[in-house]
C-alpha cells in the first residue's frame, strides 16, 4: 500500500499552472528525485505532499496517521537554543508531554490523565528529549548555543536532526545538498 498518493491533483497559481491531473505514488522504501528548472514547481509539490498547500483539484491521499517531514530549502530564523529548535520537530509529542505533566501535577488522574497517557505512548514521548540529544550529539551540534549564531550549514544540519526528531515515515528534502 502506498505512503501516499495524488489522483488527479491540480494546482494553478494565476495563469501558472503547476499540476495539471498529476498522479504519482510513493511507496515505502523508495527514495525519489524530482528535477525540474527553477520556478517549475518542486517545492510546491513538496508542499502538497507534506500537506502544507491545498490542491485546486483531485486529492493527496495519505496513509493513516502516516508522519511526514518536509527539510524546507530556506532554514528557519528562531531565537532559541539548538536543542529547541530541534523539539520543535515532534511538537505533538512535546505537547501531549505537557499536557500529561500538567494533568500529573493537578493531581487529575482520572479518564483524561490515561488519554494523555496513551498520546504520550503512541507519540513516544517519554523519549523525546534522549532522542533530541542523541540527534545532536551524532551530528556534533552545540545543544545549549543560540541556533542564530550556527553557520549556514550547521543551521541545515540542525534542521534535518529537527525533521528525524518527528520519526518519519516520509522524509521529503527540498534541495539537500545546499
Amino acid at each position: 500500500m502506498a505512503l501516499l498518493r495524488l489522483d488527479q491533483a491540480e494546482l494553478s497559481f494565476g495563469d501558472a499552472v503547476l499540476l495539471d491531473r498529476a498522479e504519482l505514488a510513493i511507496e515505502p522504501g523508495e527514495r525519489i528525485a524530482l528535477i525540474g528548472r527553477n520556478g517549475a514547481g518542486k517545492s510546491t509539490l513538496m508542499q502538497v505532499l507534506a500537506d502544507k498547500q491545498t490542491l485546486d483539484a483531485g486529492q493527496c491521499v495519505r496513509r493513516d496517521a502516516l508522519r511526514v517531514a518536509l527539510l524546507p530549502q530556506q532554514v528557519p530564523v528562531l531565537d532559541a537554543s539548538v536543542l529547541t529548535m530541534i523539539m520543535l520537530g515532534a511538537e505533538a509529542a512535546s505537547q501531549a508531554l505537557k499536557r500529561y505533566q500538567a494533568l500529573a501535577e493537578s493531581g487529575d488522574i482520572g479518564d483524561e490523565f490515561v488519554r494523555a497517557q496513551a498520546e504520550v505512548d503512541a507519540l513516544d514521548g517519554w523519549t523525546l528529549e534522549t532522542r533530541a540529544l542523541a540527534l545532536c550529539q551524532q551530528l556534533n551540534l552545540p545543544t545549549d548555543a543560540p541556533y542564530s549564531s550556527l553557520s549556514g550549514g550547521r543551521k541545515r544540519l540542525a534542521t534535518l536532526a529537527q525533521c528525524l526528531l518527528a520519526q518519519p515515515e516520509l522524509l521529503l528534502l527540498d534541495e539537500p545538498t545546499n
